[in-house]
């Protein structure tokens, strides 16, 4: 469970096979929420471990966020490409004229849950390796609806609607 008392929503995969765990709504009547899931690129979670873990590198005080934010090409070059899904750190690598690194949902729940629903926020719960949870990053309904872009890495991947991570502000940390 990613929010707490929440109900999980399936995504149908490419292959029509359906697959739980990356979305959930909860919250209250008056503020619902959806959850997603968001699962950091290998090397990029090691990264945000060893900053968590020891104190002294520099910039370890930054949240994730802060850090993403104020990243350079350069720190966020490695040989393993982004994970094509849950977030893209190098938008321009794809033609998208955008400063910042994006992060999304699928596009049947964008238009199933955020067009079409009360949901008040995005909750994006941003994971290390073996599911141990970062930080949660919250966008506002109107936020994502008017800021997101239509996005496909290529024909392998679903359809996102993602958003600069530029609008999201850090809720809370993880472990």
């Amino acid at each position: 469970m990613l929010a707490g008392n929440a109900e999980c929503i399936p995504i149908k995969l490419p292959n029509g096979e359906p697959r739980y765990g990356l979305y959930e709504i909860g919250g209250s009547q008056n503020a619902k929420v959806l959850a997603r899931l968001v699962e950091l690129p290998l090397w990029l979670s090691e990264l945000a471990e060893d900053r968590r873990d020891n104190p002294g590198v520099i910039g370890a005080q930054k949240s994730l966020l802060t850090f993403l934010l104020q990243a350079n090409d350069e720190d966020l070059s490695h040989t393993t490409p982004d994970s094509k899904g849950h977030i893209l750190l190098k938008p321009r690598s794809l033609s998208i004229d955008v400063d910042s690194p994006l992060v999304g949902l699928d596009y049947e729940i964008f238009e199933r849950l955020i067009r079409n629903t009360e949901i008040k926020f995005v909750d994006f719960y941003v994971f290390r390796a073996g599911y141990i949870l970062h930080e949660v990053w919250r966008v506002d309904r109107d936020t994502f609806l008017s800021e997101s872009i239509e996005v496909q890495p290529d024909e392998r991947f679903m359809k996102q609607m993602m958003i600069p991570i530029k609008n999201a502000k850090r809720t809370k940390n993880g472990a």
